[in-house]
């Protein structure tokens, strides 16, 4: 019995050190992968059909999922808790559902004929969104991020408007969607720039044209986005809208600012509120957009695709004024910032002016001195 027990334990030992042995093999073979290359970013395809949405409530009924998805799309409306939740509502619901799908749904699953809206019976059915309940939990998630007062009851408003207005919706011209902001180890940023990692400024709507059709590889996008990553760092540390007026110079030129616009119009140069005039539509350049949003991103992580629509729009709005406006920042002299200093500045000005004006007779019979005195008091003398 005992020689039985020690061949036992023996036999143990041998199979716990050889798989101690293979584990540290198998250590030593595997790859290193770096934390971003992990996992890719989990952004939802727009649902188009039944089937799509009923596999993806089905997915979202695993918490993993649904955070990798809420970690991983809060760049479209940002995570600042303080934007307006019903701009936020309109651009997301574009990810997250086609406008044709919509057009099968509404809340209740039920929906009135155009034939006969009084008649009860006179009804056709739709797909129900009320029942898939954690597609919109998702949406009220990502929604909470950016806007913390957003409520569920808010959401549930909101999809029966737009489920109500799906036809409009549909009518009207829609840009599509931006593409997941790629991630970039930092270790692998370059502490300077080559003349080709860094994007031309655009001066054309053919050069437009071009630098969107490269951006469609990802491969460019990772060498622009690593090359122009020191125009305004990777700390994460900065102001993104400071990052932005610094950044839009490397972009576009100024002067091919004033033939764009938001959505292609713009109104005519004699201020008329009937005629328009054609412009070049930035919203549907989504590559080129998406480019700027990453950069942006690698200095300020709340910053968010709706932070970037919202800056674009508001240098096409001022593309003239920029335009006239000195592209260079004017050099700061360096002067004393102390009280005294500027007290004994001023005393030094108002005393000359009062010795070369003093015999000047002052309105209302005043001497020059006197109503500098009357003005700034008795502190300069």
């Amino acid at each position: 019995m005992q020689a039985d027990k020690d061949f036992t334990e023996m036999k143990s030992d041998k199979f716990f050190k050889a798989l101690l042995k293979s584990s540290k093999e198998t250590d030593t073979e595997l790859p290193v992968v770096d934390a971003n290359e992990q996992r890719q970013p989990s952004i939802i395809s727009p649902v188009t059909c039944l089937q799509d949405l009923v596999a993806l409530e089905n997915q979202l009924q695993d918490e993993k999922v649904m955070n990798d998805y809420i970690k991983d799309m809060g760049f479209i409306c940002g995570t600042s808790g303080k934007a307006r939740a019903l701009n936020c509502c309109y651009k997301l619901i574009d990810y997250f559902v086609t406008r044709e799908f919509l057009m099968q749904c509404s809340w209740t699953g039920a929906s009135r004929t155009t034939e006969d809206p009084l008649n009860d019976e006179s009804t056709e059915e739709k797909i129900p969104f009320k029942f898939y309940r954690r597609f919109r939990t998702l949406f009220l998630r990502l929604i909470l991020q950016a806007d913390k007062d957003f409520s569920e009851l808010q959401c549930d408003k909101f999809f029966k408007t737009i489920l109500k207005n799906r036809k409009q919706r549909l009518q009207a011209k829609v840009a599509p969607t931006m593409p997941a902001v790629i991630p970039v180890a930092q270790s692998t940023l370059p502490l300077s720039a080559s003349p080709d990692s860094v994007i031309k400024p655009v001066a054309s709507l053919e050069e437009l044209d071009a630098l969107e059709r490269q951006l469609q590889d990802d491969a460019q996008m990772r060498k622009y986005l690593a090359g122009m990553s020191f125009i305004c760092g990777t700390s994460d540390k900065a102001r993104a809208v400071d990052c932005c007026y610094k950044l839009i110079d490397y972009f576009v030129t100024r002067d091919f600012l004033t033939q764009c616009s938001w959505t292609g119009i713009a109104r005519a140069s004699d201020g008329s509120e009937t005629t328009t005039e054609k412009k070049i539509p930035m919203k549907f350049y989504v590559k080129f957009r998406a480019l700027f949003t990453s950069l942006v991103l690698l200095v300020d992580r709340d910053f968010s695709e709706f932070q970037c629509e919202k800056f674009f729009k508001t240098i096409l709005k001022n593309a003239k004024q920029r335009l006239f406006a000195k592209t260079m920042t004017s050099r700061q002299k360096n002067r004393p910032c102390n009280l005294k200093y500027n007290k004994k500045l001023k005393k030094k000005i108002h005393e000359v002016y009062v010795e070369e004006h003093e015999q000047e007779p002052a309105p209302g019979g005043h001497s020059i001195k006197n109503e500098i005195y009357m003005e700034y008091g008795t502190n300069f003398v």
